[in-house]
């Protein structure tokens, strides 16, 4: 029997009284008196330059949050300057593609002028991250917000300094000034980002197309450049799928290797599927920071689900050392069997080597299993909580009610099942030995991160190329590539669909609107290879460069 009781008004007026209560937050200074439709703004990223003063905008269009931190600690910029040239962009980030759930902007920059006073007086910083706006997704606990998940029944509680997330009072330890939270779907359960209580998040790279999910706000905020860098989290797709559809970077590390500690979420105790805290950035130097910060920190000691396992600066250099030199080998999975990438992802992947696994297939129908292994139960009882109806991206997954969940039996064997996958994969994986010049396996594995470059509204339907990882339990990394060409990538008429569901994708994908959406590879690597999935990002990273640059 659930303790959880009725909430007191319908959910409806919960909902008012949130949104307003969040707009309330924004300084009226910072209110826009109208934001142009999507067919008149289609790529949003700089429509903030016109309300913001030039400084500002400069410190915000600072990508590289290594290079933000050294003019803080050079004293070339303040702290409170810093945030608050964030906070701004953020406010208006929000009132164009609606990405954030909480607004701290008063106790930020609070604490930004605590930061400035000290290094006034001991003319150094408090840590290696003092005065970097850090943007987190909705699940993670901060004092005096929710973590409501997207989900009615959650509004009414707000954490307290002892029910912080670990991760949370590290980054505060560590000089960095929490001052937004991001949108989620409702449960944080699928890669679309639309709830009941927040409404629909956009891309702001292409205001036509979801933000993706789960951490859809976290990838439209730093899209956006509202945010520097963030914190989401990853159970199937969450962080690679929102940083891939807007155009930014993000990682999926092995579950263990951040700490998790004291977030929230619907279902708890389902380590078979579990989530892990995955940073995402406008740059990826800005992930590997931000890992390597956190990592110092030792967080193991406090998180007993976290590996004893530092930095490791020699795993980075030796990768990226040979990919200097042209010594990496990478397989490259075009087509996983369920749905055939749409034409901009083929045209990033037409460098193929072939990478041919045990069926990823069978893989996602394992995953799909753990994830759903309490019928919905969790999901439809907090629906009935508030009176909230369940919304198509929930029943899509969930279904309208809950069902008999997994008996204890079956989730032992579907646990057996994932294992022995993850043993022919391994198996696999060390055969590539055989095939490459070096006789090293291949190093990585470069494949889709989504049939599409991105997707419209209510179209999220496939997430199979992301959740292979999850259920392998693999780290892989976003890079973005290019943007959606409609003169180059035209419709494919002569393919012939392997599944409904392909057939489905397929019709969603026109030149016209998707023109301009980010186009991404996701770079794969095996378990707690954190270090060398960012070396080997980093390679491609900068053939992208080099390649958008060939270009013009």
């Amino acid at each position: 029997m659930s303790n959880l009781k009725a909430l007191p008004k319908d959910w409806k007026s919960i909902v008012l009284s949130k949104r307003e209560a969040l707009f309330a937050r924004i300084p009226e200074a910072w209110r826009l008196s109208s934001v142009p439709a999507a067919n008149e703004l289609r790529d949003a990223v700089h429509f903030p330059r016109q309300f913001m003063s030039e400084r500002a905008y400069d410190i915000t269009e600072t990508l590289d949050a290594r290079a933000l931190l050294d003019k803080i600690a050079s004293g070339h910029y303040t702290a409170y300057e810093v945030v608050e040239a964030f906070c701004h962009r953020a406010a208006i980030a929000q009132q164009v593609v609606n990405c954030l759930t909480e607004i701290n902007f008063e106790d930020a920059l609070a604490r930004a002028r605590e930061l400035d006073d000290y290094f006034r007086v001991h003319e150094r910083t408090i840590g290696p991250l003092h005065g970097l706006p850090v943007s987190l997704k909705d699940q993670f606990r901060v004092k005096g917000t929710n973590a409501a998940l997207g989900l009615v029944s959650f509004i009414d509680a707000v954490d307290t300094s002892e029910t912080e997330s670990f991760l949370v009072k590290e980054l505060r330890d560590l000089g960095a000034i929490i001052y937004v939270k991001t949108t989620v779907p409702t449960a944080v359960s699928h890669i679309d980002c639309h709830n009941n209580v927040t409404g629909q998040t956009y891309s702001p790279v292409n205001r036509f197309m979801s933000s993706g999910g789960s951490s859809g706000g976290e990838g439209a905020l730093i899209a956006m450049h509202g945010s520097i860098i963030g914190i989401g989290t990853d159970i199937g797709a969450s962080t690679r799928l929102p940083a891939a559809v807007n155009g930014i970077y993000g990682i999926r590390p092995s579950h263990g290797r951040l700490p998790y500690l004291g977030v929230r979420e619907l279902i708890v105790g389902n380590t078979s599927a579990p989530f892990v805290p995955g940073p995402l950035g406008a740059k990826l130097s800005n992930i590997q920071m931000m890992t390597e910060a956190i990592l110092g920190r030792k967080p193991w000691i406090h998180d007993p689900r976290v590996a004893e396992m530092p930095w490791r600066v020699s795993e980075y250099e030796d990768i990226h050392e040979r990919g200097k030199h042209g010594d990496l080998v990478f397989g490259i999975l075009t087509f996983d069997g369920g749905v055939m990438p749409q034409p901009p992802i083929l045209r990033a992947l037409k460098e193929v080597v072939n990478w041919a696994p045990p069926a990823h297939t069978d893989g996602s129908k394992i995953m799909t299993e753990l994830f759903v292994a309490d019928g919905g139960a969790k999901i439809h009882e907090a629906h009935t909580r508030s009176g909230e109806p369940p919304n198509s991206l929930v029943t899509g997954i969930f279904g309208k009610t809950a069902i008999e969940p997994m008996s204890l039996a079956d989730f032992f064997d579907v646990n057996e099942r994932r294992y022995r996958y993850q043993q022919a994969y391994t198996e696999y994986w060390n055969s590539t030995a055989r095939l490459t010049k070096s006789g090293r396996p291949v190093d990585a594995v470069i494949l889709p991160t989504f049939p599409g470059s991105s997707f419209r509204p209510g179209d999220g339907l496939y997430y199979d190329y992301t959740a292979i990882v999850n259920l392998l339990d693999y780290t892989a990394a976003i890079v973005p590539w290019s943007h959606v060409d409609k003169n180059k990538d035209l419709l494919n008429f002569d393919y012939k669909a392997a599944t409904t569901v392909d057939r489905l994708i397929h019709s969603h994908y026109d030149p016209e609107i998707f023109d301009g959406a980010p186009v991404a590879l996701q770079i794969m690597g095996r378990r707690f290879q954190e270090e060398r999935v960012l070396a080997v990002a980093k390679v491609i990273d900068e053939l992208a460069y080099l390649g958008a640059h060939s270009r013009l």
